[in-house]
């Protein structure tokens, strides 16, 4: 149920849904790369808080907008382990031809994460845990995605991650919770850092999280430089501890970069 900022109940088909389409311009994107689009599904939580209406609106959302890429940022489902086959067939059916890749959050440890990978790699998901992918864009320029474990309940290691990026390559790195980016060294900065966990604190009062994001006060939802890089943080899909959002709207950012050289 919708009552002006705040959401609670259940997240169905009918819970307000934020597409935002944040922009970054750099003059290291390759000039192919200009324009591409990339998706950012975070804490979708598909669970007892979040039903599959609501997942299906995301991932149609995703579909209609039809991006170069899908990230899932992690915390995708929660208990029981059976929402994992769920996420799957839909992302199988809405987002197939997508190229679509993963990484994992606290939650996903929770609910089982080998099964997990499983289920979803089945769909045709690509899951990074301290690895990284060269991206191609119809030519032989690339860029790297990189993902890293959940600071929480994995081991990240960002180094391990990027080794074998060739050198000057622009670079993507996809965390699940943003307080990595304050433990990532000079050496092993990437041009942008994606990252969920926080809901956008879930509930929030005069701007203060209550619910999620304490430990991030610094990056509790959009764009920071504080880490000496950009860092979009998701406001995330989902809901965790109760059924409530609080100005915090539910968030789908279709993230565009773009070569300041084609400026």
């Amino acid at each position: 149920m919708q009552l002006g900022p705040l959401t609670f109940g259940p997240l169905d088909g009918s819970t307000p849904l934020d597409v935002t389409e944040p922009v970054l311009e750099s003059d290291r994107l390759p000039r192919g790369f200009d324009g591409f689009r990339l998706a950012v599904v975070a804490d979708l939580h598909l669970g007892h808080f979040v039903r599959a209406s609501f997942a299906r609106r995301v991932l149609e959302a995703v579909a209609e907008n039809r991006p170069e890429l899908l990230l899932l940022c992690g915390d995708l489902v929660d208990r029981p382990r059976h929402f994992a086959h769920r996420l799957a067939a839909m992302l199988a059916e809405l987002c197939g031809d997508i190229p679509t890749y993963a990484i994992l959050g606290n939650h996903d440890y929770y609910t089982g994460a080998r099964r997990l990978r499983r289920i979803i790699g089945a769909a045709g998901v690509d899951v990074l845990v301290n690895e990284h992918r060269l991206i191609r864009c119809g030519g032989e320029e690339a860029i790297a995605l990189i993902g890293l474990d959940d600071i929480e309940c994995g081991w990240p290691d960002a180094r391990a991650a990027s080794a074998g990026v060739p050198e000057g390559t622009f670079a993507i790195l996809a965390a699940h919770d943003p307080l990595l980016a304050d433990e990532i060294a000079p050496t092993e900065k990437p041009d942008l850092m994606l990252a969920g966990h926080t809901h956008g604190g879930q509930v929030c009062i005069l701007g203060i999280p209550l619910a999620k994001g304490i430990r991030n006060w610094h990056y509790v939802a959009g764009l920071s430089h504080r880490p000496g890089f950009p860092l979009y943080v998701s406001r995330g899909l989902g809901a965790t501890g109760l059924p409530i959002r609080f100005h915090s709207v539910c968030e789908l950012p279709i993230v565009t970069l773009r070569s300041k050289a084609q400026s």
